[in-house]
Formats: C-alpha cells, sequence, structure tokens
C-alpha cells in the first residue's frame, strides 16, 4: 500500500529530524550524550528497517531515491558521530540483522538502484579511508554476497558499473573490504561472485600496488580485522584461477615470497589430475612464467616449475615447459 509506505516514510523521516535535533542539543552531557545518541541512531535505523520491509521490490525511482536519502542521511550521520563503527552499526540494523518476524533482509535493500544511489551519497572525495571501508563492507559485501544463493542471476549491468566506479576511486578499500571477503572467507565464493572480481580486476586500471597487495593476500591466510574470523587463502577453481591469472598478467610488483608461495600452489595443484588437465589452470601457470621470469630464477623456484610442468595434459604444458628451459 504505497499510502502506508509514504506515511512510514516520513515517519522516518521525522525520526531524523528529531535525531538532528538532538544532535545539535550540544547542551546535553557529551558521555551521557553519546550513549543517547547510539541508541537514538539504533531506534531510527530500526524504525527505517521496518518501513522497508512494507516496500516491495517494484518500488518508483521516486521512492527509491527518498529512501535512499534517507539511509544515506542516517549512514552519514553516524558516520560523522561514531566514525566507521557508526556506519557499521547501520548496516547491521538495516541489513543483516536477524529479526524474529524477517530472517531476509528487507527485498528492498537488494535492489541495484538503491546500492548506486547509496553509493553516490555515501562516498565522496571527503569520505575517510576506514569510513569507506567500512560502508563496502557493510554495504556492498551483502549485496554480492546475494549472488551466492542458488538462483542467483549474474550480476546487473547497474551493479556492475557501480562497484567498477567504487573501484576506480577506491582500490584498496575494495580490495581488503569486498574482494578478499568475497574470495576468503570460510564459504568458498560462487561462480558468479568469482566472475564478477574477475571482470573488474580485467576491465579497470587498478594501480599496481593495489594488485600486489590483492594477490599477497589471497594467497595468505589472514584474519578479516572487522570480526576478527579467519581468512583462508583464496580456494582455486575453474572460477577463481583467471582472477589471479588477470592480476599476474598486469604484471604488478611481487615480492620474492609471493612467487614462492605461488609456486607452491602450483605445485600443489599441479599434482592433482583436474587441474593437470584444466585449460585455466595452464593458463595462470604460463602467465607466472612469461610475466615473472627473471624472479622465478632468482627465488629458486625453477626447479619446482619444471616439475610442475611435466604433470601438466593441456596443450600450453609444452609452450611453459620451453619457455622455462629459457629462463
Amino acid at each position: 500500500s504505497m499510502t502506508q509506505s509514504q506515511l512510514s516514510m516520513t515517519q522516518s523521516q521525522d525520526g531524523l529530524s528529531q535525531f538532528n535535533n538532538e544532535t545539535d542539543d550540544e547542551a546535553s552531557n557529551l558521555s551521557q550524550g553519546d550513549s543517547a545518541k547510539k541508541q537514538a541512531l539504533e531506534t531510527i535505523a530500526g524504525q527505517m528497517r521496518s518501513n522497508l520491509l512494507q516496500l516491495t521490490r517494484s518500488a518508483t525511482a521516486a521512492e527509491v531515491k527518498t529512501l535512499s536519502d534517507s539511509i544515506a542521511d542516517l549512514i552519514q550521520k553516524a558516520g560523522a558521530q561514531f566514525g566507521a563503527d557508526g556506519v557499521v552499526t547501520i548496516g547491521s540494523i538495516l541489513i543483516t540483522e536477524q529479526s524474529d518476524d524477517d530472517s531476509d533482509p528487507p527485498p528492498f535493500l537488494r535492489s541495484d538502484a538503491l546500492l548506486s544511489n547509496l553509493c553516490k551519497s555515501c562516498i565522496t572525495q571527503e569520505t575517510s579511508a576506514v569510513r569507506a571501508s567500512a560502508f563496502i563492507y557493510s554495504f556492498i559485501l551483502p549485496h554480492v554476497d546475494e549472488l551466492k544463493r542458488s538462483k542467483s542471476r549474474p550480476p546487473s549491468r547497474l551493479m556492475m558499473s557501480t562497484i567498477s566506479t567504487l573501484v576506480r576511486d577506491r582500490h584498496v578499500e575494495c580490495v581488503e573490504s569486498l574482494f578478499v571477503p568475497i574470495l576468503c572467507r570460510t564459504r568458498p565464493p560462487s561462480q558468479p561472485q568469482c566472475e564478477l572480481v574477475c571482470r573488474i580486476i580485467k576491465s579497470i586500471a587498478i594501480p599496481k600496488e593495489s594488485i600486489s597487495l590483492f594477490v599477497s593476500k589471497i594467497l595468505l591466510d589472514g584474519i578479516d580485522d572487522r570480526t576478527g574470523d579467519p581468512l583462508r587463502t583464496m580456494p582455486w577453481s575453474d572460477h577463481s584461477i583467471p582472477i589471479l591469472t588477470s592480476c599476474l598478467q598486469k604484471k604488478p610488483m611481487l615480492n620474492d615470497g609471493t612467487i614462492v608461495l605461488l609456486t607452491q600452489q602450483i605445485d600443489q595443484h599441479s599434482k592433482d589430475a583436474t587441474f593437470a588437465k584444466s585449460v585455466k589452470f595452464s593458463t595462470l601457470f604460463h602467465a607466472l612464467v612469461t610475466k615473472f621470469g627473471p624472479q622465478l630464477n632468482t627465488s629458486g623456484s625453477l626447479d619446482m616449475l619444471n616439475r610442475s610442468s611435466v604433470r601438466l595434459k593441456t596443450f600450453l604444458g609444452k609452450s611453459i615447459l620451453s619457455s622455462l628451459k629459457k629462463l
């Protein structure tokens, strides 16, 4: 019912203006003020969540705009008041809060148009790296996680262009708060998620330092700074390997430690018949040998790679072997 949702939208905007007044009230004792303000923010976010749950997916463009403006306003207030933690709090209430009545996030929050609007409003040149990372992790990552559902469609053009723009402006934050979590959390990434990351790495000129950072992070076990959860090395599959290949083809600066890690992974996987027959695996191997030849020599990786190349059962095997011989 349109009138119902319009009504509740105005309510949440009243909530916002009430919050603004509270925020302006400098007379309140600050420490007590802080917890009261946090409470006010959480209440408004909760109210907004229930409004969103009443909205169907087919909201009009005007509604999307009005709502995304209110949400962006709330995110920015929370950020101004409580930094990155404030942004995460709003995200967790709106998107991931598992309330009794409805465990899924409001379908409306899965709208690509809403996400696109939020990105434009919440990440500007002035936004700090920490706050941008918090926004990406709290709002973009859950959206990309929708691509894990069994019936999920490939990402829409709007979603691709929103994320591409974000990566162009905020490559480090996207590597750390979007790409690495997509690929390295305990639950392995889906094929559409891998394709999304691969298409973006291929199509956007990301600075080499950020590519180097990305490669080292997906090859090493780590810890998710935000949640304290473990991050594993990226699981290798025909969907995920092309991501690494696209990175190597950009010839980033990799230190010898990373080259050795990559060599060990290739050696390990080449013993598996599935990988030995995989053209995508051979293509990665070929990219390593052709782009990082001299360094393979200095890092002492050649013997291991020679042994691995003999195991390959694809047309690239011979070419890799002859490239290795020239080094």
